[in-house]
């Protein structure tokens, strides 16, 4: 467990130290830090790592780029992309909610539980079949209104007609317009995460104002100059995908992991295995804590003496130092995330052309008019 150092000796060193956090937190523009930082609020951890640890000569994170993995890079972007997929379908079954398109939410209720949602096939996989599933016929009831007036989902009028209809179900165009939602929403979402250098100022004026002013005057402060972000532009009137919000908060929650992992990577390469084991332990204590929250939590975090048990030396652990090289590691990933979306529309077109070079192949007959996935 975590004890205070209270010696002459130790105070003496946290003074120290105490005075060239100040100093890097006014270079960062973070000039109450020192206000926070004292005494009380250091730790000291005797903690066992695992691991051989390397004479630390690593670089800054946004210096080093080693960290950088490949297939790292592929699977994150793939979550990304099956994110955006997935907010298309909650969107598109909110349009059709509202326009009474209840025939083509079961639809796709039932694709997805005859052949798997995007998280089991892929977006590729998933649009592809719906560009080749035939259309289907629907029959459509619903209760009008009688004669007299009144709602027709009145129970005490007895009167009311129930009227059956057939529809046909074109799943080529669904699939269409469920492409159209995605690419919309990849192009706000790419717009949003443009502002995570915007977002990651603001964590850090959110834990100097709090510091310097105290939680409740730091919680007006906050409301007062926020700037919230909407479905709907005010301004403009023009109406953004509807789950905005939510969507970049999942992004912001991937982008902040993906991050994280960088970081640790980072720590490894640099030969930091103390500060590597302390943020491991710190990640399970604090598991439901994502995006912004895990980083918030960062920032409340005091600075920690851990023991080193291959030095004579304990190791400074400061977890202000470590958030701050997670929101460097964002605005990376945010760009290379962005280079993902910014390809979404092209990555349609080269679906349709190869479903389109697929069918004519099989038909035999490339002047047949009017593109047709469907299976024959």
């Amino acid at each position: 467990m975590p004890s205070s150092i209270t010696s002459p000796c130790w105070l003496l060193l946290l003074a120290l130290l105490n005075a060239l956090a100040r100093a890097r937190a006014f270079s960062l523009g973070i000039n109450a830090i020192g206000s926070v930082i004292s005494c009380r609020t250091w730790y000291r951890e005797d903690a066992a790592v695992t691991g051989t640890i390397r004479p630390g000569r690593g670089s800054p994170l946004h210096m080093n780029q080693s960290y950088k993995n490949d297939a790292e890079a592929e699977f994150y972007a793939k979550r990304l992309l099956d994110l955006i997929t997935h907010n298309a379908l909650l969107t598109a079954n909110t349009y059709w909610m509202e326009l009474r398109g209840n025939m083509y939410i079961e639809w796709l209720n039932r694709y997805i539980e005859e052949r798997g949602g995007v998280e089991d096939v892929g977006w590729h996989a998933f649009f592809a079949g719906m560009l080749r599933a035939p259309p289907e016929d629907v029959v459509v009831k619903k209760l009008i209104k009688s004669p007299r007036g009144g709602s027709g989902n009145n129970p005490f009028l007895a009167d009311r007609k129930p009227v059956e209809y057939n529809e046909t179900i074109e799943p080529t165009t669904i699939a269409r317009r469920l492409m159209e939602i995605r690419e919309q929403v990849a192009e706000q979402l790419g717009s949003d995460l443009q502002q995570i250098s915007a977002e990651n100022a603001r964590l850090q004026a959110d834990y100097h104002y709090e510091s310097e002013l105290g939680p409740d005057r730091a919680q007006a402060l906050r409301l007062s100059s926020l700037k919230p972000m909407t479905d709907v532009d005010p301004s403009s009137g023009t109406g953004n995908p509807p789950r905005r919000r939510s969507t970049y908060k999942d992004a912001l929650e991937l982008v902040t992991a993906a991050s994280m992992r960088r970081v640790k990577a980072e720590l490894r390469i640099r030969g930091d295995m103390v500060t590597l084991d302390w943020l491991d332990r710190f990640s399970s204590r604090e598991l439901e804590q994502r995006g912004n929250a895990l980083l918030e939590s960062l920032f409340a975090g005091p600075m920690v003496l851990i023991k080193d048990p291959l030095r004579d030396r304990p190791k400074v652990v400061e977890p202000l130092k470590v958030a701050q090289e997670i929101m460097q590691g964002r605005e990376v990933v945010a760009e290379e995330l962005i280079t993902v979306l910014k390809g979404v529309p092209q990555d349609h077109l080269a679906m349709t052309v190869s479903l389109l070079n697929e069918k004519w192949e099989s038909t035999g007959d490339p002047e047949s008019g009017e593109p047709d996935f469907r299976e024959s």
